[in-house]
């Protein structure tokens, strides 16, 4: 069962998990619209072996509105583990290098058992998740695992709220031969990876034996880069682009995170191996291919829904005056629940 909407990369990976270990359920709704994990409605019909609980409100957004943060994220991490508990099922959530911050880690190369001090509610509440897994697993059993992500790239996603949002959008501009406008400095470090490898690193971490692992939690990350560094990669293959910086509270956030991660105990316990974007260049590579792709699947897709309404309104015989009103009120609707106008 998964949760979360797709811009959290659950439709990718709904795909690529059904094929390999069975029907899953997908809601794409909002939070707040369908009843709490833990309740018979939800969870009794499918029965899930494992739920993917990707909703929550980001960082950024959550600086936004603190106390939407804490009611979505820490009310939905507990209510998913109240339903695993129930149903027998696993549990997969992601946590954030959110959850470190006010100068408590060390900068580079932060262990997993680094100190947790974060400076955002988004980071206060994916500590609680952390603790809470922990607590599910140690006192009833629950087969909680979480991957703890640094900024997490990709080229379908649209920005979600998060600090490192700039790093999706950027290439998005590059296309566009327009400059960017980055919220955090051109020299702000910090660690990154890239969605597909993510995605892999999941069905990896939720695929390893138990007895295998040595943590409930592990780091992950590719490489480690700042804005200056990715422009300077996008600008070798697109010679014109033009970044430009004006830093707000989001670069604060950013320089309280570790500029680096050691993640050597995900690579080690269950194979933890970027291997579509390993550095700074092969995302950027990827990311201008993958992002013109989409683009073009897109414009194919518009072209495509707009020649079927010519033609249905070509074989249409004209309406009469009293259904020319109800029929603009119908196209409306139909605009509105996300047709092409």
């Amino acid at each position: 069962m998964f949760d979360g909407p797709p811009a959290e990369g659950g439709e990718s990976c709904l795909r690529r998990v059904s094929i390999r270990r069975g029907v899953f359920s997908f809601s794409s709704s909002p939070f707040r619209s369908h009843p709490p994990l833990s309740s018979p409605t939800a969870t009794a019909a499918t029965r899930p072996t494992h739920i993917i609980h990707l909703a929550a409100i980001l960082s950024a957004a959550g600086e936004r509105n603190p106390g939407a943060a804490l009611r979505v994220n820490c009310d939905g991490a507990a209510a998913v583990l109240a339903a695993a508990a129930a149903q027998g099922a696993a549990v997969f959530s992601p946590s954030t290098i959110a959850v470190y911050g006010r100068g408590a880690h060390p900068t580079d190369n932060t262990p997993d058992g680094a100190a947790q001090r974060p400076a955002t509610m988004y980071g206060v509440t994916k500590v609680f998740q952390e603790c809470l897994g922990e607590y599910y697993a140690a006192s009833l059993g629950v087969d909680y695992r979480s991957l703890r992500l640094p900024g997490v790239v990709s080229a379908d996603a649209p920005p979600g709220g998060g600090t490192t949002d700039w790093a999706c959008a950027v290439y998005e501009a590059a296309l566009d031969g327009v400059p960017y406008t980055c919220a955090l400095a051109p020299d702000t470090p910090l660690p990154y990876a890239f969605m597909p490898d993510v995605l892999t690193g999941i069905q990896a971490l939720m695929a390893a034996p138990a007895d295998a692992l040595t943590r409930r939690t592990y780091s992950v990350s590719s490489f480690s880069t700042t804005p200056a560094c990715v422009a300077a990669s996008i600008r070798a293959r697109l010679p014109g682009f033009e970044m430009r910086y004006a830093p707000d509270f989001r670069d604060g956030i950013a320089r309280q995170w570790p500029a680096s991660l050691d993640d050597a105990p995900a690579r080690r316990d269950w194979g933890w191996s970027p291997a579509v974007a390993p550095d700074v260049d092969a995302m950027t590579s990827a990311m201008l291919e993958r992002v013109a792709s989409r683009r073009a699947r897109e414009r194919a897709a518009v072209v495509g829904v707009v020649g079927r309404k010519g033609q249905a309104r070509a074989a249409a015989p004209p309406p009469s005056m009293g259904a020319g009103p109800r029929l603009a009120v119908a196209a409306a609707a139909a605009a509105a629940r996300g047709g092409v106008m």
